[in-house]
Parts: structure tokens; sequence; C-alpha cells
């Protein structure tokens, strides 16, 4: 046991100041989803988001989210995975050879072209067919609900449980 018996306590506010809780830039680029050193396990998966989500920051202009960004790369990817020819080049060679063929950024350019018409002519029937629109909001609204409902938690059904 000490001989020291504290009596008393103050605590005096000699400054006080506002700190950022996050570091905000003015480009408004995406983060990466794990920094070095952040004391986060790394997961492969999100590091591969991450170099994904770094590398369009600096190829793509304007306010593009991160499902944006992420969207057109699955998308794009989708297509070229539907390649036969890219199918059995993968199976054939490892990543550098595979990288170097020629065969491989003509396919990705016949994906960048087929993922925009696509789009493209989805968006088109939206916003000219009312049929379209109305099964499109009928899909959306669950999709959307749910997706809130998942990312807040449950919601009001939450709290009534």
């Amino acid at each position: 046991m000490s001989a020291v018996l504290m009596t008393h306590y103050n605590l005096r506010n000699k400054v006080q100041s506002d700190i950022a809780l996050t570091k905000e830039t003015e480009d408004r680029k995406l983060s990466p989803l794990n920094e070095i050193g952040g004391g986060v396990a790394n997961d492969p998966a999100k590091e591969k988001l991450s170099e994904i989500i770094q590398t369009k920051n600096t190829l793509f202009d304007g306010e593009l989210t991160e499902a944006d960004l992420l969207n057109c790369a699955n998308h794009i990817r989708d297509k070229m995975l539907a390649s036969t020819l890219l199918a059995e080049q993968a199976d054939a060679n490892e990543i550098d050879q595979f990288g170097a063929s020629p065969d491989f950024e003509k396919v990705m350019m016949k994906a960048v072209v087929a993922a925009f018409k696509s789009h493209m002519s989805m968006s088109e029937q939206v916003l000219k067919k009312s049929s379209v629109k109305e099964c499109l909001n009928e899909l959306m609204l669950s999709m959307v609900y749910e997706g809130f409902q998942s990312k807040l938690g449950g919601g009001r059904g939450a709290e009534a449980r």
C-alpha cells in the first residue's frame, strides 16, 4: 500500500479545439479501404477493391462513387469472362503472359463497348417506355428498401423487436 491518500481531484479545461475525425481531401477522391498501418488485418478481396478504386480515381473525371467504379469494373470483367479465347489463354499461361496477349486488350475494348451499349439500351428503355419504368420501379423499391434496412441495422422493424 501507499502512504499517499488522494483527497481531491480537479479537472480544468485549459484549451478547447475541434479536431477532425476523418481526413478530408479537396479532390473528393475515394480513399482505399485499408490504409497501410491502419491496424486492420489485410483482406485480399478488400485490398483488390482498394487497388481498383485507387486506379480508377486517377483514370476517370467527374463525381463517380465507389459503387459507380466497382459496378463498371465488374460489368466489364463479366463481359470479358464470357470470352472462350481468354479462358483458354488464362488456363495455359501465367498472369504476365496472359496480360501480354494482344487478345486481352481487344476483348477488353469489346467488353467496354458492350457494357456501354447494354447500359445505354436499358437506360433508354426506362426513359421511353412507361411499362419498363414501372417494372423497374417495383424491382428497385424492394432492392433499395432492403439495402437501407441492412445498412441501417433493420430500421423500424428492429425497434419493435
